[in-house]
């Protein structure tokens, strides 16, 4: 699958797995509880960082396509394995001090790209290594091979995607804006410092 089938389609599974957590905690709460205390959680509450799972949805792709250009030439090798899933959200968690939104975002895009790439019969060694493969190689995907697909005979799925990327990512860009602004460390700290300047020119 390409691009914009893979952000599209990602999205849209992503959205529906939040919307289902958000319906099992809404109705955890308690009737006490006002709405405007509930949306105040939202964020916070979030199960997945969408601005990181923008990213993590391409990770078995940039993976192997990197491996390719020194071991395997294959687009779809060790990245596009269950073991590279579980042991990249493994390390991400540790890493991250035991996040579980970030973990739960790294798995998620890594994990759906795989079962994305079975479109029209394509291959993925999800087992290896504990069942062999054979790792075709394949062609490198260049800009111009893109545009040449693009504008001569655009898959359907590259056409359905574009329209769930472009909808979806506007539906949930306040959540991007806000892991963008509040929760990447160059944009909090920048936030701090005009925060801490605006008090001190106000005393």
């Amino acid at each position: 699958m390409l691009p914009f089938g893979h952000v599209g389609f990602s999205y849209a599974i992503a959205l529906l797995l939040e919307t289902i957590h958000e319906i099992i905690r809404r109705n955890k709460k308690d009737h006490i509880v006002s709405r405007e205390q509930l949306d105040d959680e939202e964020h916070a509450s979030s199960i997945i960082n969408y601005l990181l799972f923008s990213i993590t949805i391409f990770l078995p792709d940039v993976f192997d396509k990197t491996v390719s250009q020194i071991m395997v030439h294959s687009g779809r090798a060790y990245g596009h394995t269950l073991l590279f899933v579980f042991t990249t959200s493994l390390i991400t968690f540790f890493i991250t001090r035991r996040n579980k939104q970030i973990t739960f975002t790294v798995f998620l895009g890594s994990f759906i790209h795989l079962w994305l790439d079975l479109d029209n019969g394509g291959f993925v060694p999800f087992f290896w290594p504990f069942i062999p493969y054979f790792f075709p190689t394949s062609e490198p995907w260049t800009v111009q091979r893109l545009l040449y697909i693009y504008l001569t005979s655009p898959p359907p799925s590259e056409i359905i995607g574009f329209i769930l990327t472009v909808t979806l990512l506007w539906i949930k860009r306040k959540d991007i804006m806000y892991h963008l602004r509040y929760q990447n460390p160059i944009f909090r700290r920048m936030h701090d410092h005009v925060t801490l300047k605006s008090k001190i020119i106000e005393e």
